[in-house]
């Protein structure tokens, strides 16, 4: 049955791409540490050999052999680097589709429940609020919220957090003591965005000689906050989805054009634009009572 302050779908579904991109991620990741071991282990065997050239201990393509002019032991510290340097690009990855996530989750808490600005939670349904809007004003609407979050997804992870709650009231436990843990994703992804995987501060005298070393970044380490933001995602995700309930749904309607489709209902149609990816949508029934609710109001 349709009830608006509850989603039929177990996560929102910024929280079910977040984990899609989540477990590509982890997969990409896997992929390369497997080569990485076989390549490692095929050039050790060629050592123990007499190899001392990385063309004579791997299958290298011609096209490309005039690049690989590496000894073994060259190829060994540059291949080191390269494993940390994937890690750090890991990372970034990490830090990007997580500000994704909380940009587009708190976007539609507050595009559900526009009350929560006023500390007033669901004394106006934001759908209803949406509908008396004409085209510009909604506009200008989306993008003066889109604005306002942007204090949780910009700036140090306190301020972060502090506009967080300004918004939501407390925020998850979780979040609260990963603060520091993202404080120090924040650091090495401005690093690797804006000066190669260096720190930021050691590239601001411009009498810089010589290359700085990169950040390192051990595979324990990524897997600890690999961990450490799903579980705050997860638990805003548990906090925002009362505001939004079946929001989602509702705007998806809202945005639909209403236009007759041969041989399918409006509640066929709105049905059909929700993907499997959290299970099968529901029935066709739920819709129907869907577009009535929105009719209503």
């Amino acid at each position: 049955m349709f009830d608006r302050w509850k989603s039929h779908w177990p996560r929102t579904w910024p929280y079910a791409v977040f984990k899609r991109h989540h477990t590509q991620l982890n997969d990409l990741y896997w992929a390369g540490a497997l080569a990485a071991h076989s390549s490692e282990r095929a050039v050790k065997i060629s050592n123990q050999g007499g190899a001392q050239h990385i063309t004579t201990a791997l299958s290298i393509r011609p096209s490309v052999a005039q690049r690989m002019n590496f000894t073994i032991d060259g190829w060994k510290a540059d291949f080191k680097e390269f494993g940390n340097w994937n890690r750090l690009a890991a990372l970034m990855s990490l830090s990007s589709y997580f500000e994704t996530y909380l940009s587009a989750v708190c976007q539609l808490a507050l595009l559900s429940d526009p009350g929560l600005l006023l500390h007033s939670s669901k004394a106006v349904d934001g759908i209803s609020l949406l509908k008396s809007f004409s085209a510009a004003d909604e506009l200008a609407h989306v993008k003066i919220l889109r604005d306002e979050v942007k204090s949780i997804t910009q700036g140090d992870w306190n301020s972060r957090l502090t506009s967080y709650e300004r918004f939501f009231g407390a925020a998850p436990t979780i979040l609260q003591a990963a603060i520091p843990s993202f404080e120090s994703i924040r650091h090495i992804r401005n690093g690797v965005g804006h000066t190669f995987g260096r720190l930021i501060p050691e590239y601001e005298d411009p009498l810089v000689f010589l290359p700085k070393p990169f950040q390192r970044l051990s595979e324990e380490r990524l897997l600890k906050l690999l961990g450490e933001v799903e579980k705050a995602a997860l638990a805003i995700d548990n906090q925002l989805q009362p505001h939004i309930g079946a929001f989602e749904a509702l705007l998806t309607y809202h945005r639909l054009e209403k236009k007759v489709v041969a041989g399918k209902t409006e509640a066929q149609v709105l049905r059909g634009m929700f993907p499997f990816a959290q299970g099968a949508p529901p029935g066709k029934a739920y819709f129907e009572e869907l577009i009535k609710f929105y009719k209503k109001i």
